[in-house]
């Protein structure tokens, strides 16, 4: 099922690989748990894994509310960063997203998080 991330804007989900090594995304998304909790507005991640997330460009902003989007920046960079170092591993799993993931699809979702949130921030000129 493809992730929604604006008005008629999807990133297409791929078929997972599993005959390769797995890189586990969880030590990198564990200090983003509040920010990915906030995301979670369309069920909740034990049920539907990354389907219960929007990653709409609104409700980005609305998970940042009590956060510093520097930071969250910051560790979503460094995530992208590790799993691009990384290469080898075309499959990503998270247990606390309930989700394992090609990895073009979810740098694509990291880039599009990241776009989002740095275009707030220039919106409101932080």
């Amino acid at each position: 099922m493809p992730i929604l991330i604006g008005n008629n804007l999807f990133i297409e989900e791929l078929p997972v690989d599993y005959n390769g090594k797995l890189l586990d995304l969880d030590p990198y998304i564990a200090p983003l748990n509040t920010f990915f909790d906030k995301l979670e507005v369309v069920c909740v991640r034990e049920c539907c894994g990354i389907e219960a997330s929007s990653f709409m460009p609104e409700d980005i902003q609305k998970a940042l509310v009590g956060l510093s989007a520097e930071t969250v920046i910051i560790q979503l960079k460094a995530m992208q960063t590790a799993i691009e170092e990384q290469y080898w591993c075309k499959t990503l799993s998270s247990t606390i997203l309930n989700n394992n993931f090609d990895r073009k699809v979810f740098l694509q979702l990291l880039d599009h998080i990241v776009k989002m949130i740095e275009k707030n921030i220039a919106f409101l000129g932080e």
